[in-house]
């Protein structure tokens, strides 16, 4: 009897168990902290991006108002303006064209349609993939050192999405008397640029 008591409760504990529904795991998403100093403002619907942000002010950037006011408008006919660094523009390519395949065959092209009057004899280009916030990327870099002893400079990210197109946020041509300057000048730009590619999202 103590037996057949023991084999029931047993049996009792193991249905329990079987029938208690197990927690499925969570994946938490990554905290994305924007970088202190400047201040970002989040665009909506514009050309190919379905939000990203853009650094309006704080560490050297400003708005551009002087960007076309026609191309440059959202979907709800909104304008928005371009933004500067140390008043030079910073390029942002939604979608550059005939950029089919991987970062390389991207970067190839990139070359040939937008970087080409940059690149010297003379320059170093960095070319270096990555994957931040679940995209792929390529950081791009190149400088060229300058007949008044400084040096240009080109710095930005290429951005893969929707399998075969590119978008390119860049700084380019950009004259620094010294080292020092040009590397303190990347080291914002790299934080600005980071957080705006962990935070667009594509159409």
């Amino acid at each position: 009897m103590k037996k057949n008591y023991l084999l029931f409760a047993l049996m009792a504990l193991m249905i329990a168990s079987c029938g208690t529904p197990k927690k499925s795991a969570t994946v938490k998403k990554e905290k994305v902290i924007q970088p202190e100093g400047i201040q970002f403002t989040t665009i909506k619907n514009f050309k190919s991006f379905a939000s990203i942000n853009y650094p309006y002010s704080g560490s050297g950037f400003t708005k551009n108002q002087d960007v076309d006011i026609v191309s440059n408008r959202n979907d709800a006919d909104e304008f928005v303006p371009g933004i500067y660094f140390k008043r030079e523009h910073l390029s942002i390519w939604s979608k550059i064209k005939d950029t089919n395949g991987d970062l390389d065959v991207q970067f190839a092209a990139v070359k040939k349609k937008r970087l080409y009057p940059y690149i010297k004899e003379n320059s170093v280009v960095d070319f270096e993939k990555k994957n931040i916030g679940g995209k792929d990327v390529a950081l791009i870099r190149i400088v060229t050192p300058s007949k008044r002893g400084g040096f240009k400079y080109s710095f930005g990210y290429l951005v893969a999405h929707n399998d075969d197109t590119a978008s390119l946020f860049l700084l380019y041509d950009i004259y620094e008397d010294n080292e020092a300057d040009m590397k303190a000048d990347e080291a914002i730009l790299d934080k600005a640029f980071v957080y705006m590619i962990k935070t667009v999202e594509f159409r």
